[in-house]
């Protein structure tokens, strides 16, 4: 279900025409709300199923998806606030020296011994390197997830619940404190760190846009008429960069919607690439 959520709900903001940009996110809420619902009816996990859903719609190019992208992420940091902030409210300071032994023995096994032996077992056989892996099983418990967790024994009424969330909330704190504050240091030192000076690519002196700059009008019966950017898919080396209409510039977003008698701005170097990409359009 997550699945075929996540597939369906770029198609579908592809082809919606709100009056409102803020339907929009309103929509997406609904859709997803639907999802768990849906999938908490026939007993599956609905947690899972919108973590699986977000990973397909984030694949796929859609209109607006740069707000919601963002409108999502304030609402994922606000409901992270609420959660440290709730799960403060259910440590006691003072009972957690009781704990910090058996809890330190525990978090140093799982550093060193439990999460790596997991982690070289999981990708034992992906195209992960030796050091690649070594970095992955160091990166450690450092969310919230783990505190989340240890709730659930206070929902079921376990014994010794309060002891059991202290040693995990204790074992996170260390987790922080140790490989969190560590990470930099340790991606330098297993060489996964990337160099910042890879990405500094010399500034040639031809003019590299003079001849791969395009124009096409777009006439009747092309694809184009009636889409949106984001609808289009277009290749990443196909970029649609001005839109002249009706004697007047647009900035082409993913939900400007192409007209007849547009006149396209397009900037493409693979002269084939263009070619076939301007025929699939027109026909």
């Amino acid at each position: 279900m997550g699945y075929l959520f996540g597939v369906t709900l770029p198609a579908i903001f592809n082809r919606l025409r709100l009056k409102s940009w803020g339907l929009y996110p309103v929509f997406s809420i609904a859709w997803i709300l639907l999802l768990y619902t849906l999938c908490f009816k026939v007993g599956g996990n609905g947690y899972l199923a919108v973590y699986i859903a977000g990973i397909f719609i984030n694949k796929k190019e859609f209109s607006h998806k740069k707000n919601l992208v963002g409108f999502h992420d304030g609402i994922a940091w606000t409901m992270q606030i609420v959660v440290f902030l709730t799960l403060g409210l259910l440590v006691n300071p003072s009972q957690l020296p009781a704990t910090a032994l058996m809890a330190l023995v525990l978090a140093l096994w799982l550093m060193f011994f439990a999460r790596p032996l997991g982690v070289f077992a999981s990708l034992a056989f992906s195209k992960f390197k030796i050091n690649e892996q070594i970095f992955i099983s160091w990166v450690g418990l450092r969310g919230v997830v783990p505190v989340v967790l240890a709730t659930y024994v206070y929902v079921d009424g376990v014994r010794d619940a309060d002891m059991i969330f202290n040693i995990i909330f204790f074992m996170v704190l260390i987790s922080i404190l140790i490989q969190g504050m560590s990470l930099g240091f340790a991606a330098d030192k297993f060489k996964i760190k990337e160099s910042e000076q890879d990405d500094v690519k010399p500034v040639e002196n031809s003019p590299i846009l003079s001849y791969t700059l395009r124009q096409h009008t777009i006439h009747y019966g092309s694809k184009l008429i009636g889409k949106d950017l984001a609808q289009l898919e277009l290749p990443t080396e196909f970029l649609i960069i001005l839109i002249k209409r009706k004697n007047e510039y647009q900035k082409p977003t993913g939900s400007t919607i192409f007209e007849e008698n547009d006149l396209l701005l397009i900037q493409c170097e693979n002269q084939v690439l263009y070619q076939d990409t301007i025929k699939y359009l027109t026909y």
